[in-house]
């Protein structure tokens, strides 16, 4: 499972997350593994055309922005 877990619903089509600041320590599993997506389970097909953009702010360094 994924450290956040984000909806493809928008309905505005104007939603945004962000985090600022996000730290992952002792992470177990597979070194590839998400901090960001849609989480475990089926994909049902979006309801709207546009899903939810993440923002990771800080996440690389200071005043660098990670998107998903």
């Amino acid at each position: 499972m994924p450290l956040i877990q984000i909806s493809d619903d928008n309905m505005s089509g104007t939603a945004e997350s962000h985090f600022r600041n996000v730290k992952v320590t002792n992470w177990t599993g597979d070194k590839g593994r998400a901090i960001v997506n849609l989480g475990g389970g089926p994909r049902p097909t979006p309801k709207t055309e546009k899903g939810v953009p993440i923002y990771l702010h800080d996440h690389f360094g200071p005043g660098r922005t990670a998107r998903s």
